[in-house]
């Protein structure tokens, strides 16, 4: 989650990769082929402004109570500062502190309507992804970390949860198409090596078979 209240955090996820899952594949997914990702044609549209001085204070006090591991109370401002009118940046830091308290339900609505709105915002679209990887839909969590990667070409964390969610469901060659992105995209993000590792890549000594920690909302 980024220090300014006009771009809270995304989230990350915690997923099982094949070698943990066993043999388990999504009965519903269909097998994708690996997708060169190309930059939105509009880049993403800026934050709204919280006019009403109540919202911003609201939102400022539920970020510091979440980054104290305050779930309950960071919950609470993020309401208030909804119901002040604080906008897009209010129902993302409440969808978050919901997703972050396993209550995907109450991140769904909201992340859908600003999405619906707004389809280059890409925190809003990995949100929403991140809560269709927790409810095991795979086709929907792909499609959503691909949007959020064109609104944002520079999101490393949907790039990373694109390779965790991939291997984790079976699609191996994929799951090394988003490693080998990140890998030339991110090369000094640390978590690449873990990731290759993990995934069994180029370099790697062999898939470990542990569970993978997705990318959740950045600081």
């Amino acid at each position: 989650m980024p220090t300014s209240i006009s771009r809270p955090c995304s989230l990350l996820f915690t997923v099982l990769l094949c070698g943990a899952c066993g043999s388990e594949a999504p009965s519903a997914a269909t097998a994708p082929t690996p997708v060169d990702d190309a930059p939105a044609p509009s880049a993403s549209p800026a934050a709204s402004p919280v006019d009403d001085g109540r919202a911003a204070q609201h939102l400022q006090r539920s970020i510091e109570l979440e980054q104290q591991g305050d779930l309950a109370g960071a919950r609470s401002e993020a309401d208030a500062a909804v119901a002040a009118g604080g906008g897009r940046d209010a129902t993302i830091q409440a969808a978050k502190i919901a997703i972050l308290e396993q209550r995907y339900d109450d991140a769904l609505a909201p992340l859908e309507a600003l999405v619906k709105a707004a389809p280059d915002d890409a925190t809003a679209q990995y949100d929403l992804a991140l809560v269709r990887q927790h409810e095991g839909d795979y086709n929907r969590a792909r499609n959503g970390y691909l949007a959020a990667l064109r609104a944002d070409p520079s999101y490393a964390d949907a790039r990373y949860n694109l390779a965790v969610l991939c291997s984790a469901h079976g699609f191996a060659e994929e799951a090394q198409h988003h490693l080998a992105k990140f890998r030339a995209a991110f090369p000094h993000d640390p978590r690449g090596t873990e990731l290759e590792r993990r995934l069994g890549g180029p370099g790697a000594a062999g898939p470990s078979g542990v569970a993978a920690q997705a990318q959740a909302p950045s600081p």
